[in-house]
């Protein structure tokens, strides 16, 4: 038995977690051990595995674990992470590797996989355009190495193009802020504008100060569970289109590694926040 250490004090699911927790996983295994996920075992406010995920342990046989080794060796190593830049060449090995992986160690417990498929069957109208739209602290904060964000403006002109081009019908909008939202239902209609259920955090998050957005609490009780939910739900609602236009972040590299479905992929690629 060996214990590894998460990279950070994860409070709420984010998709930083899903790809350190994934990263341990596969170092694990490739160490002979079945890997049981237990970060944050005295602080049960935050975020725990099993809020929304099987345990590897109840998935991955010892047999599997060769299937890893054979199957891309040279990602045995306890500090292999994906890269914002790897989604820029979807044939690439590291692509690759990290899509094998999230489709292989991502299994929905019962109650998370309901959540999702209710969602789901709320806006499944007819072919989708994806967007996701980052707004709050990748905004206002700028952090130092994470991917520059199109404007919004400049999203909404190749969705428009998109629309007329390649007959897209519907488009869904993954964002946290109710604004953005807006501007895209302003543009489009209402009619052609699909929504899962979710808050957003425009009201109090731009009330204070600039702050991380992990610092705003949506709901009295529960909040970590329930935004965590939302947000994971979006991304596979997300990964679920038939095309995806978006900046660059976390939640894009979930949608691509998840997806099975997108015929068409326009992802900004503006450089980093210094």
């Amino acid at each position: 038995m060996e214990f590894y250490i998460g990279e950070f004090g994860y409070t709420h699911f984010n998709v930083s977690y899903l790809k350190n927790m994934i990263s341990l996983m596969v170092y694990s295994m490739y160490k002979g051990y079945i890997p049981v996920i237990n970060v944050n075992h005295d602080n049960q406010e935050s975020i725990q595995w099993e809020w929304y995920f099987e345990q590897p342990s109840n998935i991955i046989a010892m047999g599997d674990i060769s299937e890893y080794k054979r199957e891309k060796s040279n990602i045995c190593i306890g500090d292999y992470k994906p890269t914002f830049m790897d989604i820029f060449n979807l044939g690439n090995e590291d692509f690759l590797v990290w899509s094998f992986l999230f489709q292989k160690l991502i299994i929905f417990n019962n109650k998370t996989n309901e959540y999702i498929q209710h969602e789901m069957n709320l806006i499944q109208k007819g072919k989708t355009l994806g967007l996701l739209l980052r707004g709050t602290d990748y905004i206002t904060l700028k952090p130092k190495g994470h991917p520059i964000q199109p404007k919004t403006e400049e999203v909404l002109r190749v969705a428009e193009e998109w629309m007329h081009k390649k007959g897209y019908k519907y488009i869904y909008v993954a964002t946290e802020e109710k604004r953005l939202l807006n501007m895209v239902i302003e543009y489009f209609g209402e009619q052609k504008v699909l929504t899962n259920n979710r808050s957003y955090y425009d009201e109090k998050y731009y009330k204070g100060n600039p702050c991380v957005i992990s610092s705003i609490k949506l709901y009295d009780e529960n909040d970590n569970y329930k935004r965590g939910l939302e947000y994971l739900s979006s991304l596979v609602i997300l990964g679920n289109c038939d095309g995806l236009i978006s900046g660059n972040s976390g939640g894009v590299q979930f949608a691509l590694y998840y997806s099975k479905t997108y015929k068409d992929i326009y992802v900004f690629n503006k450089g980093f926040y210094h």
